[in-house]
């Protein structure tokens, strides 16, 4: 996907995932991917809301730290449609992606 901010250049598509989440399809930056060996997911609005709905049941059940879910809600889209999801959560590719 190509981006329209001239410091990316373009995305490359990726599954990711936290710890015990499900997969998530997303983009990922093909010269700084990962930061502190944790990949920067970006995703459209509905896989936005896709893990939004996620976090939500988590919350509810008492399995998330309200600042996930507070730091989550903040995130806005980039000039390209997408939602950075850095947010120093543990973010993983799936193998074979990278």
């Amino acid at each position: 996907m190509k981006s329209k901010n001239k410091n990316f250049v373009e995305y490359i598509e990726c599954d990711f995932y936290l710890s015990d989440s499900p997969t998530f399809k997303g983009y990922r930056q093909p010269k700084v991917p990962y930061w502190n060996g944790w990949l920067q997911p970006f995703v459209d609005e509905k896989v936005f809301i896709q893990i939004h709905y996620y976090f939500k049941d988590l919350d509810e059940n008492g399995k998330l730290d309200e600042d996930i879910l507070s730091d989550f809600l903040t995130c806005s889209k980039n000039e390209d449609g997408l939602y950075a999801l850095g947010m120093g959560l543990c973010w993983s590719e799936e193998e074979g992606e990278k």
